[in-house]
């Protein structure tokens, strides 16, 4: 049985034996969700809110399609 802080209030939590990266678990002394984010040794993190990943996901895609290649020189823009 393994256990983990909570990063909000620092408690204890049993995240058993087969803990997993991205399991989550709610303390029981202060009610925040928590993830695994490191297996050895284990450490609980807050999870990454969807909204979040969903905008870097979308600047991600933008700055994808700007114009420009590489080449043996460098980066060099369409024009």
């Amino acid at each position: 049985m393994q256990f983990a802080k909570c990063p909000s209030c620092g408690s204890d939590i049993n995240v058993g034996s087969q803990s997993r990266m991205g399991q989550m678990f709610t303390c029981p002394a202060c009610g925040e969700v928590s993830e695994i984010v490191w297996l050895d040794p284990v450490e609980l993190d807050w999870p990454l809110d969807d909204d979040f990943a969903g905008d870097d996901e979308d600047e991600t895609d933008e700055l994808l399609e700007e114009p420009g290649e590489w080449n043996d020189e460098g980066y060099s823009e369409d024009e």
